[in-house]
């Protein structure tokens, strides 16, 4: 399989630095941030893709800001968001948008409000021919309220393995059950106490069981990291160069762990 690497990997680079790196290290595919907040210039972030191409990496997803992802349920500016950034995508050739639909320890309940935007932004996607995939995050309710809700093609899953760690213990319930609606994958390691992305082998994630199930799922994408090293003020740490390549070496293993 293809391997690929979020944008962000824990460097304060330039992002002609960021690819650059990333292809060096070997990865071909990359995930990409679909907001402004890190940019220096507004809109920055919609000159990403063609940047990123010009390094030879395919964009893989870009992830949806999620600050506001509780406004999916009781109205507000996340359902703009949502459309702006599906409108965003096809504009800009970029396959899949990955969204929270819940953000928090105490979201709000899910409401039939937030399935009427998630059904209209299926069809969007539809008509678009976008994909749209739902992450996990701490909580599932909403996550199997929004997919058992939502019949449509478009509208599918994004695998966060650390996330699952944390919320579901060592088994991939999640992956087991939505195998037929996999769009995305959110690869990083914890020791299941927190989100802590670390790279692949270096928690407690059972990796030997993500491998055996995943080749039964309809997934075809690449293998994606969502790694930082999470000491990005730490002066002494080890290059960039030299964490991508730890990076890259992880993802060949966890691809040979799935029979590549």
């Amino acid at each position: 399989m293809e391997k690929g690497i979020f944008s962000w990997f824990g460097y304060l680079l330039p992002m002609e630095d960021r690819f650059s790196m990333i292809r060096a290290a070997g990865f071909t595919r990359v995930m990409l941030w679909w907001g402004g907040e890190f940019d220096q210039k507004p809109g920055e972030y919609l000159t990403h893709p063609a940047l990123a191409r010009r390094f030879g990496l395919t964009v893989e997803n870009v992830h949806l800001p999620y600050w506001n992802a509780n406004e999916l349920w009781t109205g507000g500016s996340f359902e703009t968001l949502l459309f702006k950034g599906i409108e965003a995508c096809a504009q800009q050739n970029v396959p899949t948008l990955v969204m929270h639909v819940s953000e928090g320890d105490a979201p709000p309940p899910p409401t039939q409000q937030g399935i009427d935007t998630l059904l209209r932004a299926a069809e969007l996607c539809e008509k678009l021919q976008i994909n749209l995939a739902l992450e996990n995050v701490r909580k599932t309710d909403h996550l199997v309220y929004a997919l058992s809700s939502v019949d449509s093609k478009r509208v599918g899953f994004c695998y966060d393995i650390g996330h699952s760690r944390v919320v579901c213990g060592r088994t991939h319930t999640l992956l087991i059950r939505y195998a037929d609606r996999l769009m995305a994958l959110h690869l990083h390691d914890n020791d299941g106490s927190d989100d802590q992305h670390h790279l692949p082998f270096d928690g407690d994630v059972d990796w030997v069981s993500f491998a055996r199930i995943l080749p039964q799922t309809v997934y075809r994408g690449a293998l994606t990291l969502e790694v930082d090293p999470q000491d990005w003020k730490n002066p002494n740490r080890c290059s960039p160069e030299i964490y991508l390549a730890r990076a890259y070496e992880r993802a060949c293993r966890l691809d040979n762990l799935c029979g590549n």
